[in-house]
């Protein structure tokens, strides 16, 4: 958690998932939503690897959550402004992607670096 709060960008999403729900209960429910809420935690899943059981629904969720902030933020306001011409929503993203840094890193975008793939 300690570099999280260091490293991370301040307004990061966290989800906490716990895993083998399928199994019996070792932490009580109150003690993990106890433990999100002490550490901001956006989300909380019980989940079963072994089973699938809420697998999907964690992800699914996590997007959504980052999806809504994003569209809801000032940095997709100003790209949407900036390229409202087009109407193009893949420029609006590639817009925001090329000159948005993360923690104060630009994008590492090299245009001339050859694709290559493993298979």
């Amino acid at each position: 958690m300690n570099e999280i709060e260091q490293h991370a960008h301040p307004e990061i999403i966290k989800v906490l998932v716990g895993n083998k729900c399928d199994l019996t209960r070792e932490v009580q429910i109150e003690e993990g939503e106890s433990f999100m809420n002490n550490n901001k935690f956006s989300l909380f899943f019980e989940t079963s690897a072994k089973t699938g059981e809420n697998v999907e629904e964690a992800f699914v969720q996590s997007a959504k959550l980052v999806l809504l902030k994003y569209f809801s933020s000032e940095s997709f306001r100003q790209a949407t402004r900036v390229n409202k011409k087009s109407g193009d929503p893949i420029n609006i993203i590639k817009s925001f992607s090329e000159t948005q840094s993360f923690e104060g890193h630009s994008p590492n975008i090299d245009k001339n670096q050859n694709q290559s793939s493993c298979c």
